[in-house]
């Protein structure tokens, strides 16, 4: 190896000692790279091998993540957290409230803040605007229509608020937080939107594949064999999304007659 590349591994595992966590995964060292012009983890795994490799190098093993790691959260916990910090979400003109918290989290990882998808598990939004004293703030019809429009685009994002999310931070697009503002939940804004909900999604899907391959849905162990050689939903999926095998074979026979 050349003192150039040493070099270069050295300056790599600077930063990220710098800017970096332990229990860090790869995605979010890519977000904290985007944010602060710094190497993407691609780069890493490049130059070491792997993300791991990377953490080694740096001396943070499985005891030292395990060590940094706390017990999870309570919803007093997060209502604390969330009202000894309001003044990051007060202080923003953006009112993306995951958008604001990630940065804030994100430029202060010595304080081990807990993630905005650990605060919605805990608080409802109505909740999270309470504890920072925020008023919800008024949506004129044409900004709803511009985000139906962004949601009609994006449709095959548009689906579970974790790829969503994922999607819209990439692309600078409004984040759920935005879309439930208005709709009051995100199964509302997709019912509004896009015409049904996850469950009914699932539904037409489950029923498309029965469609296609109706000629092997007769029992549910003749399914399941046939679904595990050809990469399918196995029975109880459709068991559980159509109410019961046999309302599943009806509904799905009902679309070929």
């Amino acid at each position: 190896m050349t003192k150039k590349s040493i070099g270069y591994q050295q300056h790599l595992l600077k930063l990220m000692k710098k800017h970096g966590v332990p229990e860090m995964t790869v995605r979010e060292w890519d977000y904290i790279a985007q944010k602060k012009g710094l190497p993407h983890a691609h780069k890493y795994i490049r130059t070491f091998g792997s993300f791991s490799e990377v953490k080694k190098q740096l001396g943070w093993d499985s005891t030292t993540i395990q060590s940094s790691n706390r017990k999870p959260y309570t919803k007093p916990e997060i209502e604390t957290i969330l009202k000894e910090n309001k003044d990051v979400f007060l202080a923003s003109d953006s009112d993306d409230m995951m958008r604001v918290w990630e940065d804030y989290r994100k430029k202060h990882p010595d304080r081990r803040l807990p993630t905005y998808k650990t605060v919605t598990q805990h608080t409802t939004y109505d909740e999270r605007l309470n504890y920072i004293q925020a008023e919800k703030k008024r949506y004129y019809q044409r900004e709803k229509e511009q985000l139906k429009e962004l949601a009609i685009k994006h449709a095959d994002k548009f689906t579970v608020r974790r790829i969503w999310d994922q999607w819209a931070i990439a692309n600078d697009l409004p984040t759920s937080d935005k879309y439930i503002y208005l709709f009051d939940s995100w199964e509302k804004a997709k019912k509004d939107i896009l015409g049904y909900t996850s469950k009914e999604c699932m539904q037409q899907q489950l029923i498309h594949i029965g469609v296609q391959h109706h000629t092997h849905m007769t029992t549910t162990k003749e399914w399941n064999m046939y679904a595990k050689e050809h990469h399918l939903p196995p029975a109880h999926k459709f068991v559980y999304h159509l109410g019961s095998w046999k309302e599943a074979k009806t509904r799905i026979y009902n679309q070929i007659n």
